[in-house]
């Protein structure tokens, strides 16, 4: 005969214990950590070149950001990703040649050990050439 007794406190810590089948597991329930999503997103130099996309840093979040990634497209492709981090609500920027062609909107998300911000609240839609590729003169 099994018998089983599990405790549930307040979603701060759990125990559980089973008698006949001797296995045992305390441990803490952790908080759900979020990241904060960049504001202000801006972008210039959208002719073929190099183009910069700034934006602010989150003012506050839970979860440490370790990058942050420029993506566009409703399943979103990242373009580039930046790992200058740079204060909390401090300006920032990443500046980047493509080698294809951006049309749509572009988003800045922050990266953290918890997961991926949700993307910035204000994108801007760009349409963003390609370098020229020089061939060879025929």
């Amino acid at each position: 005969m099994s018998k089983s007794l599990s405790i549930i406190g307040r979603g701060i810590s759990a125990l559980a214990l089973s008698v006949s089948g001797l296995a045992i597991f305390a441990g803490a329930a952790s908080a759900s950590a979020t990241v904060g999503a960049p504001t202000s997103v801006a972008i210039s130099g959208t002719s073929a070149g190099a183009v910069t996309v700034s934006w602010v840093n989150p003012a506050s979040t839970s979860s440490a950001i370790t990058s942050y990634q420029i993506t566009t497209g409703s399943t979103p492709t990242v373009l580039a990703t930046s790992t200058t981090l740079g204060a909390a609500g401090a300006a920032n920027s990443y500046t980047w040649t493509p080698t294809t062609a951006i049309a749509g909107a572009i988003h800045v998300v922050a990266v953290g050990a918890d997961g991926t911000s949700t993307a910035d609240a204000g994108s801007v839609t760009a349409a963003v050439l390609a370098a020229p590729t020089i061939g060879t003169a025929t």
